[in-house]
């Protein structure tokens, strides 16, 4: 395998592009933000189950007090 791309075949390996430190911790920011959306949608999709299970339809917008009551 270590001759074989000496001899110039070329799809043997492959390269990797190991970040830097500070362009890891720009990408963890960007992965944390997507984790935090998707567990917000887990949960709301879960709430909205759970009430539909019971005959509840919500639809709240804005002040959410004034239209629980």
């Amino acid at each position: 395998m270590l001759l074989r791309p000496m001899a110039g075949e070329r799809k043997v390996w492959s390269g990797v592009h190991v970040p830097s430190v500070e362009e890891e911790d720009r990408r963890q920011l960007h992965r944390e933000l997507l984790t935090a959306k998707q567990a917000r949608t887990r949960v709301i999709n879960r709430l909205k189950g759970l009430l539909a299970g019971h005959g509840v339809q919500l639809t709240l917008q804005g002040d959410v007090d004034t239209q629980l009551e």
